[in-house]
């Protein structure tokens, strides 16, 4: 469907996520009813042993000991920020944005914010109505949840609605991670079938489809299961968000005098909690799962002899040309597509990429070789 058309895969991912979320609500109001009725009947209540202002500091009670294992933490933030990992994938949709200067950090700000007021609510109703030693073997909370609420039934209808979930999660990053494969090959890093678009339908197909083939073949791999797919995906992931996080205090002091659309709040120290942050959890998934780690990381390692080996004249290209514009930063680039306070413009000179592979100076786009104006307004 994101083949078919930009505008389809946009509205059933907007149908998927509305849906997702009036789940979400209706488990924290069942869970608050169902606690609610437990304590006027009298029945033992998990809500009150679990949330009570006591329970925390019970003697005797085995609260596992985590003091000597900061490891196990650090593994369990890597499942939990994954619930927050959309805020990443929506800049690579930045350059199909109609204002990506005021639209991006509305819908980071408002998603985020959202989804982190949805997972705590959530969790407190899995609390309310699940006891300490169910929550801690079970291995899917909503349906062990369903299943204490009304029994088989309740718990196939919370099945099916974690497979909604599930396919939309899937669906939104299907459509955002084929973006990433379309940037590079039309800047010429991959191959340039890959930045073919549809002649009627003006979606990247040739990436979309490069990325299934990707996807595939790691699900075939001997071994692959979700758990696996996990630990490969979080050490690279968060070693590219230290990386990027890094990106942001070199090019502020290499190129200060570049126009920045997007504000960094308490700098530098939120890119530096993201570099201590993103590092420490790459160590924690190589220590914790070593061979998945590890080949993760090993393939990303590769990659940088490879690139400079295959790409070394475009290296030398962008990093001692400066473009036809004459200065190396451009000075007359639209803040129109750009997806972060250094764009492709800046490196190239104020004439922009030869052949008008990038946004003009009106914000349309070549027909050719990227998205038209009308996939960017069906995206926004």
């Amino acid at each position: 469907m994101n083949v078919h058309r930009v505008k389809f895969g946009s509205i059933v991912q907007n149908g998927l996520t509305t849906l997702k979320m009036a789940v979400l609500v209706a488990v924290c109001i069942i869970g608050v009813v169902f606690a609610a009725t437990r304590a006027q009947t009298g029945a033992s209540s998990a809500a009150k042993d679990n949330l009570g202002l006591n329970a925390a500091f019970e003697p005797g009670k085995d609260h596992h000991d985590f003091a000597n294992t900061g490891m196990g933490f650090a593994l369990a933030m890597v499942a939990c920020l994954w619930a927050f990992d959309g805020w990443a994938d929506v800049a690579f949709l930045g350059e199909e944005l109609a204002n990506p200067k005021f639209a991006m950090p509305v819908v980071v700000l408002v998603s985020v914010g959202t989804v982190a007021f949805l997972f705590i609510l959530v969790n407190i109703a899995y609390m309310m109505v699940l006891t300490e030693d169910e929550i801690s073997s079970s291995h899917a909370l909503a349906i062990d949840f369903a299943q204490t609420i009304g029994g088989s039934t309740v718990a196939g209808v919370f099945a099916f609605a974690v497979f909604v979930s599930s396919v939309g999660s899937a669906n939104g990053s299907i459509l955002t991670g084929g973006r990433v494969f379309f940037a590079a090959a039309r800047d010429g890093r991959f191959p340039a079938i890959l930045a073919t678009l549809g002649e009627n339908s003006r979606s990247p197909y040739a990436a979309l489809i490069a990325q299934g083939v990707v996807s595939s073949c790691l699900l075939l791999l001997p071994g692959a299961s979700f758990a696996s797919l996990l630990h490969y995906f979080a050490p690279a992931s968060w070693l590219f968000y230290a990386a990027t996080g890094s990106t942001v205090i070199v090019l502020r002091r290499k190129f200060p005098q570049v126009e920045r659309p997007f504000h960094c709040p308490l700098y530098p120290l939120p890119p530096i909690v993201v570099i201590i942050v993103g590092l420490c959890l790459v160590v924690s998934c190589v220590a914790s799962s070593p061979l998945f780690s590890c080949a993760a990381l090993g393939f990303v390692f590769i990659s940088y002899p490879v690139y400079y080996v295959v790409y070394r004249e475009t290296v030398s290209a962008i990093s001692g040309g400066a473009g036809s514009g004459g200065a190396g930063v451009g000075g007359g680039a639209s803040s129109r597509g750009q997806l972060m306070s250094f764009s492709t413009d800046d490196i190239k000179g104020s004439g922009g990429s030869a052949g008008g592979q990038y946004l003009d100076p009106e914000g349309d786009y070549d027909a050719n070789s990227s998205l038209t104006r009308r996939d960017a307004e069906d995206t926004a």
